[in-house]
């Protein structure tokens, strides 16, 4: 499993006990089988509407998966193709959804995590966990 996230998160559930892969940002944009790792300032200053779509065609192969964040808010884009489709994946806010620097706007951001498995084939197992009121739900149990 391979996981871009706060490393005080990684630190909190002890991802080296657990066999997760932290990857920090600066070592970003990453590629492992066929997921592709990538942060949202590597893909625009300010990301458009269809942000999903947009990293989809600018980032993507037939048979990749793209996972981007934080962008915030969430999105999913496949774009078919005959020789396999490319999915990008905008993974959610890791951080307050209220910033100071918003000055009480709304921003319709939303927490998130993704969990991705590298399958021994090099195909990709990608889910979207959503983070709600401070908690996640995984394996039939509730995480705060």
């Amino acid at each position: 499993m391979v996981v871009c996230f706060w490393e005080r998160f990684a630190h909190d559930l002890d991802f080296e006990r657990l066999g997760v892969e932290w990857v920090p940002e600066t070592a970003q944009a990453l590629k492992r089988g066929n997921l592709r790792l990538m942060h949202g300032h590597q893909i625009a200053k300010v990301l458009p509407k269809h942000h999903a779509a947009k990293v989809a065609d600018e980032s993507g192969a037939p048979g990749l998966t793209v996972a981007f964040g934080h962008s915030h808010r969430l999105g999913m884009h496949v774009r078919a193709g005959r020789e396999g489709n490319c999915r990008a994946i905008a993974v959610g806010a890791g951080r307050t959804l209220d910033p100071d620097w918003m000055k009480g706007r709304p921003g319709g951001w939303e927490n998130e995590l993704l969990v991705a498995y590298l399958l021994p084939t090099g195909h990709v197992a990608a889910y979207s966990v959503p983070l709600v009121g401070g908690a996640f739900l995984w394996g039939g149990k509730v995480y705060r």
